[in-house]
């Protein structure tokens, strides 16, 4: 029998009040003990949309950093991924819990080891989400580059393990470009992105064999880290991915609009 948070509460009858109150009511429900009732909360969670409703889930925060645990099951570890992100993005309430360092070092650290050795499906959700916990600010920004997150990203980009599934590689590929775009932003995170071998990974996704928008992720990063002038001198190198920027404008690629912003930017340095 499915375990619907949105047509029943927690005593069984019919469910009134904003969805928000009902999954929090079940956060805190006794019920809410096997992986499947776990798991049913957080995607409902994960699917809320209306602010009200995400800010009355605030506490949900906390038990969905245990959900990112290694010892969790993978379902378990993808949905709390996928509910942080939306939280990240949604709540207010949210984003004051998680700019609290010690709940933000919880939290890139678990979705960073997910990121790193995790199930394929579920390293994009995890870089998604550092992506929004990076969005909060330049702080958190800052502590994801001290992590060591940059590594695990770069990695990810320069995956070439023979995998067969070309859709889910892409994904991934595609949320680690985002997510170092997002560190990038803050230029003491930035300088700090320098020796991952980022530069030559991000350039090397803006070949034709690489699909658009994981080419215009990787463009986009690059236009961003091109704004430091710690960084300029590495983009101009060899490997710094100039050559692969000028075949995109000239092919009339989707990311032609950012590879002529990168040039844009090294060219006022």
């Amino acid at each position: 029998m499915g375990f619907n948070l949105f047509s029943k509460a927690t005593n069984g009858n019919k469910a009134a009040g904003p969805p928000g109150e009902r999954i929090l009511a079940e956060l805190k429900s006794s019920r809410v003990k096997s992986w499947d009732a776990q798991v049913a909360v957080v995607e409902s969670l994960a699917e809320l949309k209306d602010a009200k409703d995400v800010e009355l889930c605030q506490p949900a925060v906390r038990p969905l950093l245990k959900l990112l645990k290694a010892e969790q099951p993978e379902r378990c570890q993808k949905a709390a991924a996928l509910a942080i992100q939306n939280l990240t993005a949604s709540c207010t309430a949210s984003v004051a819990f998680l700019a609290k360092n010690k709940w933000q070092r919880k939290a890139v650290f678990r979705l960073m080891c997910i990121t790193a050795s995790g199930a394929p499906s579920t390293q994009a959700t995890a870089a998604k989400a550092l992506q929004s916990i990076a969005a909060l600010g330049d702080n958190a920004r800052l502590q994801i580059a001290l992590s060591g997150a940059p590594k695990i990203l770069v990695s990810i980009l320069s995956n070439d393990d023979g995998e067969t599934d070309g859709r889910s590689k892409a994904e991934r590929q595609e949320a680690a470009a985002r997510c170092l775009r997002e560190i990038a932003v803050n230029p003491s995170a930035c300088r700090l992105l320098d020796g991952s071998d980022v530069h030559a990974a991000l350039s090397a996704l803006l070949t034709s064999e690489h699909t658009a928008p994981v080419q215009e992720a990787a463009a986009w990063a690059l236009c961003t880290i091109a704004c430091s002038p710690d960084q300029q001198a590495r983009l101009m190198a060899p490997d710094g991915g100039i050559r692969e920027l000028v075949c995109l404008i000239r092919d009339g690629s989707p990311a032609a609009d950012a590879a002529v912003w990168v040039l844009h930017n090294l060219c006022a340095a």
